[in-house]
């Protein structure tokens, strides 16, 4: 492969060149496009320039423009080796022409990402692609991927497989986290066979009566297992007899397969055992392959889905355009279409090659293979290949280096000094060197890339203690013989800033001194880079991490934001108004909130301020506000001034923009504190850069490539953290045609090439890295556990951290050194104590807690839970979380069981009107809260259920639906006062009641406050009742919802327990708000619906229990307080 001459290229055929980091790729491109102007007199909108992102187009066009400006003012003086060779060839009359023509037109220039060249390909040539002329380019279509991944789901309700799609997937939402790349990607998905189980089946059967003994033996009768365990035990041996019994794998489903597995744990079960362990270990599998099978028929019916979906709404996403024009250059108007397009572009350059995919490469290769006369030029380093995870194929590299006419070079590198080079061409020359073998594999060579002419190094005043290349060995802890763990990573981030410290403080390089924004801290995760930015502000050294994808909404400072314009446009709520003044951008302190309020006048003098910027607020405009309390009060901390600053003023203006939408500021905060519980996902969400002040740079190691820094530290290259990978495919190339495979059952030879790609990908990541100094680079190792499998064992090939092998294998005289450090502190002088600029804090309490005191409810008390701390209204929580049942059934048994369908439930009976009910308000507020469950049913049918639940007759009369408003109370809170010692007394008394047996915890003790909230509260005809709603599904028909099934339900989840509780609240605000209340004439008793089973024509679904006046005087006394007096209040209710 010859080195590269851009004066002397051919402008005609297909030419790679291998542009290794550093070696001035940009520098060519806009050489090679002058020769294509000038020589063969190209116009600027002939010649295609391709790649990857909006920035870089954005750079290529700036460049390019500046380049051809400069070209032609100094046409007849400028050095440059291309254009001396150029005016040797042509008049400057010509070539001034040309240059002028090309400025003017400069802005039709062909300068286009991959996808901004398909979408121009295919709209232009519309008549031989077949694009729509109305398509519409969509940046997001996963609304869509959700939308038919959903009816998908409904789709699989019908069948018995849904049981397997729901237990590993249970929402179309986690569906698509799993599968996302396989649904996005364009693999063709073929189906892994279905398992074959007779044979195993049939010896399992002949075995049983011989292997049963020895299964009862092993995991029934064996005493040193716990109870528990037994007993599940148990259950596998029967359901395993079933097995045996009548052959048939069709509730195979019910052997739970953790359950077999610690029935063949031990080596000895396995053994005496055979045919029973053969038959579970393949019906573990089978499972998996049902699972696997049944995802992939997904996948192809979501993608139809979207595809049909797209067909409709004549939509297109970015990689649609990429198909597209692939499918259209192959398909029956190919010929005319590429001949069109090629002379469009009879010429054009690639850049950043290496991240190109098959797809693109096809688009390319049938463009411009076998074409004489065109001029394709494919710019890119294999090296720099770090893209697999989103596409980018270093094969589609290797490919096209089989196909081209020319291969170059460039191996000359201008961005670094002459030590830094020799010192990385020592680390990744070692294998070509050492042991002839390409240190990136796949025959990806490194050829020693050669400083510039007329480099110097500069002359750094530490260099007598520092190399060009210096490699930071942290020595390990004697005790850590399994190497270093994750947590080691807080010491090499210390030792780094500490070495910042020094760099900004003391050295200085050709005299001058070093400064924050020299320097770039390299990481894999945000994690890593989390972790060094504490450090850094630690060290009052302010720093930026330029690779964030926070949102914004997410910040501490939208939290503060969100207290703020509470506080404003509520400022008449003193707990509202409190917390604004404490607020960041107020920043009251302790001390002067405490003398605010005791000081009437400057109490009013802060309200007044408030009003008015309320005022403001509503009449300028939320930004013109925020920016005056900024100015007047912000408080800011020293050492994040401008990431507070900046998100502040982020968030105003996003807030801004949303106002225009919305009718009030209510409407706003509303809107502000959704988008901070669920995250608005949107790139003009994510936070922006601080400022353009010189500051440390964190950023990751994929951000980092194209970019250069004069001092580089890698902390992390030592150590290894795998990054999970969403879904269950193994992506592998085939070695001979080098085509994409996806692989659902991977053999270990699969794992192993997948593997091997991976670990490639690996190094050339490490390489990305350590060639981004241009000054010095750092790389910091230590002995992790984790070492052989990271990315500098990887290049060297190293399997253990050999430290004097490492020193032989990094080493180079005056370029590269090992330096070994003991961990290091930050100096004090630097050190910044952050609880100096700490947020107001509560003071810490130093009383005595009575630890038998609690808050308790029904759900404390009858499900053994300790200090609740607080408690929420009752809803269902006993029903599992499943799926609608079938379409064709009623929405009462058809809407899916759990919490909640309970809520939706629940919620639409406390703000209906029973006796004038708003369905079609009710019906939108549903759909909108509980949008998960708004698919599964029609307003109709809800409206049909509702309205059938209010006229379903009560067993003392009437209905709700003949309540008035001013005859209910909804969702009522209640506190009343418990007496210790006397739990005992209540299991005795609902024991009683129920006429069986009944037990409450011995160590729970009755004191403190029970609290709860009643669903329902209603009055008729002068007597009280309590009512709850239950959502509880008890069968599929009508008839299922009698009295003893509800009384079962009722006794199963301690109902019981919690409408005597209510019904004592009931009975305790009575006593206090009617002076002649007697239980006997007044309390009506207690109803618990069953909502599915209500209907006007039958008495199901509606539980009804008296409670005498008896019980409740007994009741009433078990929780009564030594001084209570009759008649009066027992304690604070809130109803």
């Amino acid at each position: 492969m010859n080195e590269l001459d851009s004066t002397s290229l051919v402008l005609r055929g297909a030419h790679l060149i291998e542009a290794s980091a550093g070696t001035g790729k940009t520098h060519n491109i806009v050489r090679i496009y002058l020769r294509l102007l000038l020589e063969r007199e190209l116009g600027v909108e002939q010649i295609l320039v391709m790649t990857f992102t909006n920035a870089a187009t954005a750079e290529l066009r700036n460049r390019l423009s500046r380049f051809l400006r400069q070209t032609a003012e100094h046409w007849q003086t400028d050095s440059d080796p291309v254009i001396v060779a150029l005016r040797g060839k042509m008049s400057t009359e010509r070539a001034q022409l040309l240059l002028n023509r090309a400025l003017l037109q400069l802005d039709e220039a062909a300068i286009f990402t991959i996808h901004g060249f398909c979408k121009r390909a295919l709209s232009q040539q519309a008549f031989f692609s077949g694009m729509s002329f109305n398509a519409n380019l969509e940046a997001d279509t996963s609304l869509l991927t959700l939308q038919a991944t959903q009816d998908w789901y409904r789709e699989q309700m019908q069948f018995d497989t849904y049981d397997i799609l729901y237990s590993a997937w249970k929402t179309p939402e986690i569906f698509i986290q799993h599968w996302r790349p396989v649904i996005d990607g364009s693999h063709p998905i073929s189906l892994p066979p279905a398992p074959q189980l007779d044979t195993l089946l049939a010896n399992f059967v002949s075995a049983w009566p011989d292997e049963r003994p020895l299964f009862a033996k092993h995991n029934v009768d064996n005493k040193r297992a716990k109870a528990e365990t037994r007993a599940l035990n148990r259950a596998t041996l029967e359901r395993l007899d079933r097995l045996a019994d009548d052959g048939d794998l069709a509730d195979e489903r019910d052997l739970d397969a953790s359950q077999l597995k610690s029935c063949f744990s031990t080596a000895t079960k396995r053994t005496v055992m055979p045919a029973t362990h053969e038959l579970m270990l393949a019906l573990a599998s089978g499972r998996d392959t049902v699972k696997i099978r049944l995802a992939l028929t997904g996948v192809e019916a979501i993608r139809a889905h979207i595809h049909q979906d797209k067909d409709r709404l004549d939509q297109l996403g970015f990689n649609d355009l990429i198909i597209q024009l692939k499918s259209a250059l192959h398909g029956p108007n190919a010929d005319a279409l590429a001949a069109a397009l090629l002379e469009q572009y009879p010429a054009a350059l690639i850049d950043e090659f290496q991240d190109t995919d098959p797809d693109q490469y096809a688009i390319l290769s049938a463009l411009y293979t076998g074409q004489p006369d065109a001029f394709v030029c494919m710019i890119g380093d294999p090296k720099q290949a770090i893209y697999g995870f989103r596409g980018g194929d270093v094969f589609a590299y290797l490919q096209a280096r089989q196909q081209v006419d020319y291969q170059w070079t460039m191996n000359t590198n201008y961005r670094s000094d002459p030590a830094v080079i020799h010192g990385y061409n020592r680390t990744f020359l070692q294998q070509e060197s050492l042991l002839n073998r390409h240190t990136f594999g796949f025959d990806i060579e490194y050829r020693a890339v050669n400083p510039a002419p007329d480099a110097l190094d500069p002359v750094w005043s530490d260099g007598d203690r520092r190399s060009a290349v210096q490699w930071v060995h942290f020595a390990s802890d004697p005790s850590a013989s399994k190497g270093l763990t994750k947590a080691f990573q807080s010491t090499m981030a210390r030792w780094c800033v500490a070495e910042i410290v020094e760099l900004i403080s003391q050295v200085r390089v050709d005299d001058v001194p070093v400064q924050a924004g020299d320097i770039a801290l390299l990481v894999r995760s945000y994690r890593e880079a989390e972790l060094l930015q504490d450090y850094l502000t630690a060290a009052g050294i302010h720093s930026v991490y330029l690779s964030s994808r926070a949102d914004v909404f997410q910040s501490a400072e939208a939290e503060q934001l969100l207290l703020l314009l509470t506080g404003i446009w509520q400022f008449d709520n003193d707990r509202a108004f409190i917390a604004a003044l404490a607020c960041q951008w107020i920043g009251l302190s302790t001390g002067e909130l405490e003398a605010l309020q005791q000081n009437e006048h400057q109490w009013a003098q802060w309200q007044a301020k408030f009003e008015q910027w309320r005022t403001d607020w509503q009449k300028l405009g939320l930004m013109s506000m925020v920016l005056a309390v900024l100015q007047q009060h912000f408080r800011p901390s020293s050492i994040r001034v401008d990431r507070q600053l900046t998100n502040m003023l982020h968030l105003a203006e996003r807030l801004q923009k949303e106002s225009g939408h919305l009718r009030t500021p209510d409407a706003l905060l509303h809107w502000f504190e959704r988008a901070r519980q669920d995250g608005a996902h949107s790139e003009g969400n994510l936070l922006r850069l601080e400022s353009d002040e010189a500051l440390v740079k964190i950023i990751t190691l994929h951000g980092a490539k194209g970019l250069e820094y004069p001092i580089v530290f890698l902390p992390f290259v030592s150590y290894f953290g795998k990054s999970p990978k969403a879904a269950s495919a193994v992506r592998y190339h085939d070695r001979h045609s080098g085509t994409a495979h996806l692989s659902f059952q991977a053999s270990d030879e699969i794992r192993r090439l997948a593997d091997e790609e991976d670990q490639a990908e690996l190094v050339r990541l490490f390489y990305v890295a350590a060639t981004r100094a241009s000054k010095r680079l750092y790389c910091c190792m230590a002995n992790f556990a984790s070492f052989p499998k990271s990315a500098l064992a990887l290049t060297l090939k190293q399997s253990t951290y050999d430290v004097p092998a490492l020193t032989d294998l990094l080493s180079v005289a005056g370029a590269a050194s090992l330096l070994t450090v003991p961990d290091r502190q930050i100096p004090a002088a630097y050190w910044h104590d952050p609880s100096t600029h700490s947020a107001v804090q509560p003071a810490q309490f130093n009383g005595h807690i009575e630890r038998d005191w609690w808050l308790s409810s029904f759900s404390a008390l009858t499900r053994h839970v300790g200090h609740s701390g607080h408690t929420t209204p009752d809803r269902d929580e006993t029903d599992p979380a499943l799926p609608a049942s079938s379409a064709t059934q009623a929405l009462r048994f058809r809407l899916a069981k759990g919490a909640e369908a309970g809520n939706l439930l629940h919620d639409c009976l406390e703000s209906a009107d029973f006796a004038a009910p708003d369905f079609a308000t009710l019906y939108a507020q549903a759909a909108d809260r509980y949008s998960s469950l708004a698919d599964t049913y029609t307003e109709a049918e809800f409206t049909l259920w509702i309205s059938e639940i209010l006229a379903a007759p009560l067993t003392q009369g009437g209905s709700l639906g003949e309540l008035g408003a001013e005859q209910s109370l909804r969702e009522s809170e209640f506190y009343f006062p418990m007496r210790g010692s006397r739990v005992s007394l209540l299991a005795e008394l609902i024991a009683e009641h129920r006429g069986s047996n009944y037990q409450l915890p011995d160590h729970l003790k009755l004191k403190g406050m029970m609290h709860g909230f009643i669903d329902l509260i209603f009055e008729r005809d002068g007597k009280f009742y309590v009512a709850d709603y239950k959502s509880t599904f008890l069968g599929e028909q009508l008839a299922d919802y009698g009295h003893e099934a509800m009384q079962a339900s009722i006794h199963s989840n301690s109902y019981d327990v919690q409408y005597l509780i209510y019904a004592l609240a009931l009975h305790r605000y009575l006593k206090v708000r009617l002076s002649n209340y007697q239980p006997a004439e007044h309390f009506g008793g207690v109803y618990y619906f069953y909502l599915r089973g209500m209907g006007p024509d039958q008495p199901g679904g509606v539980f009804y229990d008296p409670l005498n006046a008896d019980l409740l005087a007994r009741l009433d006394a078990i929780f009564a307080l030594p001084h209570d007096v009759v008649d009066q209040p027992t304690g604070t209710l809130t109803l």
